[in-house]
């Protein structure tokens, strides 16, 4: 009986880890959470801890429900599902709810307390405009903070920063600057505001739950209950969330968690450049195992992501340092694949002629049968505002070319001969188009990737971070500017399976990300298109990249927990 995707020795070393901390690095496609999951199964199967004594933290709550899912598969394979269905897999934010939902009282809050989203977040600050803003209403005119709609978008990223980079709204109140106190005196409102109202948003959830695990009796209450904690993303925690993390682990320290620098796209919410370095701190013996082999992309687009993140070399034009642990892919058996030219670019004159070859091009490996459906493909960009994504989404509308768009919150399908009609699911032969953001953790046979017009910047927000940060770097300004361009572009390029285009015109050229890669590549217009013709995207996944190398079986599970045993490791 065949349990679970085949693991190569590297996935095995993670998943026969028993006790202590486990660093994995793990490259894009290398099969992290499947190893994960079959952990999380023999700590199950060699009784070293017990169903509810597991926790597994994802960053997103549909990476949370997938690997959920895999979890509960995989048991039921082995006959354990009702045993795994005891295990804690969410995400960060709903482990901190469950906290205060328990301890409510000694923050401040109602029994009944609710939490906000970010778009419910903005529309509470209008609704409590004058509450939170009025006291400080000329302040707010002389930085132009003027209209109440762009006030709230802007206030709620700050608020969010300040509370995530745990920096104390009353050193900003008595800074002495204009500006800082302004902020400092308007945040103040907010949280109080929040409070009275019994509210929470994702922000405070964070920080009142770091708050109560202060004090001993919480931390037992919570950490006590917790052997093994699991932790994917490892590189886009916040200070605070590495705060509540660590506390969580002071219990056991049998934290484990991937990571992967190279994937850290996070940093202007305040993801922590130097999260490794502190981890590494703090679990000085840690086992570390490296997870390089891509099992997910064509030997081609490996190729291509391992230039384009090499000229990412720890240091930007201004002499900026930061700690760095680039983690290089490896094909999986290089040889098996077809050959075909897998990273193409398409060059325009200006945005629609871009636009309108990228969609001839989709066109061509759908009459081709190079793809079956068009939700095989998927468009990643920046942002996808109407401003941006307008041009693409009609040239693939005139091309005959259905489109689903999430913009702003509203999903949008687009469809030849039809509106924009609102839809929360993802329709089935549909073009994707999203942001390289939210595409992480996803994968198509076929992804664009708009490379021309984003440049990364730095705000009012970024010089309050670096004054006031106190515990680590800081991560906004300069470098955090160049991390997130080289990292937003290579999650987007990791996310191809068989076929990776990257699109730009004259009028927007290519990030200068590109500038050691994009001359050598192919262009859609003056390629010969014969060998890309003949492939076959998504009907066979060793075509693709997915091809196996070893498997997990019952015996084999148990094989491993002998050995262990013998070896003390229990």
């Amino acid at each position: 009986l065949r349990l679970a995707p085949e693991l190569n020795d590297r996935q095995l070393a993670v998943v026969e880890h028993a006790d202590g901390p486990l660093l994995v690095r793990a490259g894009p496609g290398t099969g992290k959470t499947r190893a994960f999951t079959w952990r999380s199964l023999n700590l199950l199967l060699r009784d070293i801890c017990r169903p509810q004594e597991l926790l597994l933290l994802a960053f997103g709550q549909p990476v949370a429900e997938e690997m959920k899912s895999r979890v509960l598969t995989a048991a039921e394979r082995m006959g354990r599902r009702d045993d795994a269905s005891a295990i804690r897999i969410s995400t960060i934010h709903s482990l901190c709810h469950r906290v205060l939902a328990r301890h409510h009282r000694r923050v401040g809050l109602s029994t009944d307390y609710r939490v906000l989203n970010k778009e419910s977040q903005r529309r509470f600050l209008l609704e409590n405009f004058d509450e939170i803003f009025g006291p400080d209403d000329h302040n707010l005119a002389i930085f132009n903070w003027r209209d109440p709609t762009r006030v709230a978008q802007d206030a709620a990223r700050f608020f969010d920063r300040i509370t995530e980079e745990d920096i104390s709204p009353r050193r900003l109140v008595e800074s002495g600057n204009l500006y800082d106190s302004t902020l400092g005196r308007c945040y103040l409102r907010y949280e109080g505001v929040l409070l009275k109202r019994g509210l929470a948003d994702f922000s405070h959830l964070l920080l009142w739950t770091d708050d109560l695990l202060r004090d001993d009796r919480v931390a037992d209450d919570i950490g006590s209950g917790i052997r093994h904690l699991m932790v994917d993303e490892y590189q886009d925690v916040s200070y605070l969330q590495e705060q509540v993390l660590l506390k969580l682990a002071d219990y056991h320290d049998n934290l484990a968690v991937v990571e992967d620098d190279d994937q850290g796209i996070f940093r202007f919410r305040g993801a922590m450049a130097d999260g490794l370095a502190i981890f590494e701190d703090r679990f000085p013996h840690c086992t570390t195992v490296t997870l390089d082999v891509n099992h997910r992309s064509h030997p081609g687009i490996v190729r291509f992501s391992n230039r384009l993140i090499s000229g990412l070399d720890g240091d930007d034009r201004r002499g900026n340092r930061w700690p760095r642990h680039h983690t290089a892919m490896r094909p999986h058996e290089e040889d098996s694949h077809p050959i075909y030219p897998s990273v193409i670019s398409v060059m325009g004159f200006d945005i629609d002629d871009e636009a309108g070859q990228l969609a001839d091009m989709v066109n061509f490996l759908w009459r081709n049968r190079v793809i079956a459906d068009y939700s095989q493909v998927a468009l990643l960009m920046h942002s996808v505002k109407p401003r941006h994504s307008r041009p693409y989404l009609s040239a693939l509308r005139s091309g005959g070319i259905p489109a689903f768009c999430p913009d702003a919150g509203v999903d949008r399908v687009l469809s030849p001969n039809h509106g924009a009609t609102g839809n929360r699911r993802f329709p089935k032969g549909h073009v994707f188009v999203t942001t390289m953001h939210r595409s992480k953790g996803l994968e198509w046979p076929v992804t664009a990737v708009v490379c021309g017009g984003f440049m990364g910047g730095t705000d009012g927000l970024d010089n309050v971070v670096r004054r006031y940060t106190r515990h680590r770097r800081p991560t906004a300004g300069p470098v955090g500017e160049t991390l997130d361009r080289f990292h937003q572009f290579y999650v987007g390029c990791t996310r191809a399976q068989g076929l990776l285009i990257l699109t730009a015109s004259q009028e927007n050229p290519p990030s200068s990300v590109f500038d050691h890669v994009w001359a050598d590549l192919p262009r859609w217009a003056f390629m010969d298109p014969a060998p890309l013709a003949e492939q076959r995207f998504g009907r066979d996944d060793s075509r693709n990249g997915r091809s196996v190398s070893r498997s997990i079986t019952v015996e084999r599970l148990e094989h491993l927990t002998l050995r262990s045993r013998r070896s003390g490791q229990c």
